[in-house]
């Protein structure tokens, strides 16, 4: 079943909105999430945004990375309020990617900076809500340790 067909569309999310109450904040909720790898990409930090006071999370191409994030089943109108809070197109853009779940791979959209920099360090708070997130969604903790220890390593 086509899930655009019917007004749906996955979200891949690999920044604050991994977290449950902060997604819910910014769109009024979900339909399904499911954990999800977005293969051939890494995350970076290279763009500045003010109410973060830091580095906000990208994800760039790059041969043999990964991402680990969540897919949200979302309704259209819940993806016009995700553009308008994420600052499309001014700070990202949207683009199409291909996601592995544990039932298989999924179509979807991310988001990616718009204007890129290079490095800018994230604050702790902002690397602390993408982790608490990854722990929601049920990622193991081997795999949320060596993501923390790599992220903290790039905080302010």
């Amino acid at each position: 079943m086509c899930s655009e067909a019917i007004g749906e569309i996955w979200y891949f999310a690999y920044d604050t909105n991994l977290d449950k109450k902060t997604i819910v904040k910014r769109i009024g909720g979900y339909k399904e999430a499911k954990k999800a790898l977005l293969r051939g990409y890494k995350i970076a930090f290279n763009s500045f945004h003010p109410g973060w006071g830091g580095g906000v999370a990208d994800v760039i191409e790059k041969e043999g990375g990964v991402v680990y994030g969540v897919v949200y089943k979302i309704g259209k109108d819940q993806v016009s309020k995700l553009d308008r809070f994420m600052g499309v197109p001014e700070f990202y853009r949207k683009i199409k990617v291909k996601v592995e779940t544990e039932e298989g791979e999924i179509e979807a959209f991310t988001y990616t900076t718009a204007k890129k920099r290079a490095f800018v360090a994230p604050t702790s708070s902002y690397v602390s809500l993408i982790l608490k997130g990854l722990k929601q969604h049920g990622w193991n903790a081997n795999i949320i340790e060596s993501i923390k220890r790599e992220l903290e390593d790039m905080t302010v």
